[in-house]
């Protein structure tokens, strides 16, 4: 046979063991590398695993790069302190009407003879407390401007109601003799320009709840009592009532 027939040429070349055409060489010693590489990590995580961190050093690192970064530091929430300096509130509380009563009466005895309202009234109506002012003593003829003298009765008053809750409404009554004068075409403007008035000097004496008000004019009349001399009627009906409810259920003015 000759060479030419032989599959493995003239020098063994394509046998067995010889490398074929085309095929990469074997790479064995990358085996041996990821072999090192995995112990050197080994190596370098039981060093840091067995070294102890100096945290003061650590802090000193850090807030001198910080100062040198301009870094803005955080400020600590304040914690609550188990003492507290809350002030006080007072919350007004309706009061029964027979003590009302009593107080108001008290105080406006205590004014002297020459600050006190001739024929003012103080009495108990349908679940009220009623304080009639006369017309005459408050203002003059025709006019709703409150007279020097009655601010101060009106004062006590609303400083008397400040400290309670119960409703408070002013109604303006004027006798049956219609008003003539450029100022108010009815007895309704004027009776009620004059609760506006009695109501606007409570609000200045300090007392800030509502304050209704009503005018009533001479429609109230026929409530005075029919037995009393014309004049002394009339006078009686020239008005203005300041109303103090009875307290309404728990929690009303708080």
């Amino acid at each position: 046979m000759s060479g030419l027939d032989d599959p493995m040429g003239a020098d063994g070349a394509g046998g067995e063991d010889g490398p074929v055409h085309g095929e990469p060489a074997k790479a064995d010693w990358m085996y041996t590398f990821a072999d090192l590489v995995s112990l050197l990590l080994t190596f370098f995580v039981m060093l840091f695993a067995m070294s102890s961190l100096q945290d003061d050093r650590f802090q000193e690192i850090a807030s001198s790069l910080g100062a040198r970064l301009n870094l803005t530091q955080a400020v600590p929430a304040p914690r609550p302190s188990a003492s507290v300096d809350m002030p006080s509130v007072l919350i007004p509380r309706a009061v029964d009407l027979d003590y009302l009563r009593r107080i108001m009466t008290t105080k406006l005895a205590q004014l002297p003879m020459a600050e006190r309202i001739p024929d003012l009234e103080l009495r108990r109506e349908n679940g009220r407390v009623v304080l009639s002012l006369p017309a005459d003593s408050l203002f003059p003829p025709g006019s709703a401007d409150l007279v020097p003298g009655a601010r101060r009765v009106l004062f006590l008053l609303g400083e008397s109601l400040s400290v309670f809750a119960n409703r408070v409404s002013v109604e303006g009554h004027t006798d049956p003799i219609q008003i003539q004068n450029d100022r108010y075409p009815s007895n309704w403007e004027l009776s009620i320009d004059r609760a506006a008035s009695v109501a606007r000097a409570l609000r200045q004496s300090g007392y800030t709840k509502t304050i209704a008000v009503y005018g009533h004019g001479s429609s109230r009349f026929d409530d005075v009592d029919i037995r009393l001399p014309r004049d002394e009627r009339y006078a009686k009906s020239r008005r203005v009532d300041v109303l103090i409810d009875e307290p309404e259920a728990e929690g009303f003015g708080s």
